[in-house]
């Protein structure tokens, strides 16, 4: 058993499942100890720490698809100060000369799409995450809601916001865009008249 130090604050764990790399961070600590996880014992063999002497209230982790892969960084940190109320980003860099594509360091992760819908999962159904590559950037996209049909197993896009969008547009709101005076008022809707009534009131 390794003792990391006499800290009475709490940790917090931090896996990295693509490199096998934990990371370890107290709560009024300004170390972030890390070390690689193996199958045989012992579990953990230690790597490294990055040392700060300002202490941390807690931290946050990018996801994968925002790291820089040109830079060989392998983890980023959102350092929340204690004393000091700014948030300090910190990278973890592979020391790597070269600036190609290391699929070692960078092997296929989870991309921002669900691999089951609600109605399975609460079924008790499981599956594996969708993967993506981050060396071609593929399925990264986030601003279309995506479904995943397990049986046909192919990605189903839906720009959904659009949909709602024309279809509030087209049923529910004509747009007139002419002066108000120009206007002809619809039967039963409110004038200025009374819109200025309801506040003076």
């Amino acid at each position: 058993m390794d003792i990391l130090d006499s800290s009475s604050g709490v940790t917090f764990p931090y896996y990295d499942p693509d490199t096998s790399v934990v990371y370890l961070a107290g709560r009024g600590d300004g170390n972030i100890r890390y070390y690689e996880m193996v199958d045989s014992f012992p579990v953990l063999h230690y790597l490294s720490q990055y040392q700060s002497s300002a202490p941390q209230r807690s931290l946050c982790a990018m996801p994968k698809r925002g790291l820089n892969v040109n830079a060989c960084e392998i983890f980023r940190f959102y350092k929340l100060y204690a004393t000091k109320n700014y948030i300090e980003p910190i990278s973890m860099i592979a020391p790597r000369k070269s600036g190609l594509f290391h699929e070692d360091l960078f092997p296929e992760t989870a991309a921002p799409t669900p691999s089951m819908t609600t109605e399975d999962w609460l079924n008790g159904q499981n599956s594996p995450p969708v993967m993506t590559s981050l060396k071609t950037r593929d399925s990264l996209k986030t601003n279309k809601p995506v479904v995943y049909r397990a049986g046909d197993n192919q990605l189903i896009t839906s720009d959904r916001n659009n949909e709602l969008k024309f279809r509030f547009i087209a049923d529910t709101a004509k747009v007139d865009y002419r002066p108000l005076s120009e206007r002809k008022q619809n039967k039963g809707a409110l004038t200025d008249d009374d819109v200025r009534g309801g506040f003076n009131r």
